[in-house]
């Protein structure tokens, strides 16, 4: 689906503070692809945690203990990138590295509360995203 509108899924999780995982698929302009990388980094080095890459073809479940805390994105680029937290970590650090100027341009989401709209914003964005959506879905009969 992002794919014919000229966009690339770029996916990240948490494992912080929370009883349930969340999977955050975001799309991006295909063309911010090269800097998605680069901008994670610089994001982990501001907020002073680690980021590592781990191999493409691996699994994170080869790599962090089931209940270990953590934060995880896989890149279009096939790239994906691991911080296994320990103490710190800023919640919305994934919200904050693709909200920035350089890439989403939208710091004023960063934090998810200040996303809200009102009910017929959201109705005619649920409608939007289901027509987009159709071609794709395999649960209809």
């Amino acid at each position: 689906m992002y794919k014919k509108q000229g966009k690339a899924a770029v996916f990240f999780e948490r494992n912080f503070r929370t009883q349930h995982l969340q999977i955050q698929a975001v799309p991006v302009e295909q063309d911010m692809v090269p800097e998605l990388k680069e901008t994670f980094t610089e994001c982990a080095e501001s907020n002073k945690i680690e980021l590592h890459e781990i191999p493409k073809m691996s699994d994170l479940k080869q790599i962090v203990p089931a209940g270990a805390p953590y934060f995880y994105a896989e890149l279009p680029s096939g790239d994906k990138l691991l911080h296994r937290i320990s103490k710190f970590f800023p919640l919305q650090f994934g919200r904050e590295a693709l909200s920035s100027p350089l890439l989403l341009n939208m710091p004023d989401r960063v934090n998810w509360k200040n996303c809200s709209c009102s009910k017929e914003e959201e109705i005619l964005m649920v409608t939007d995203f289901r027509k987009d959506f159709q071609p794709y879905e395999f649960n209809t009969t």
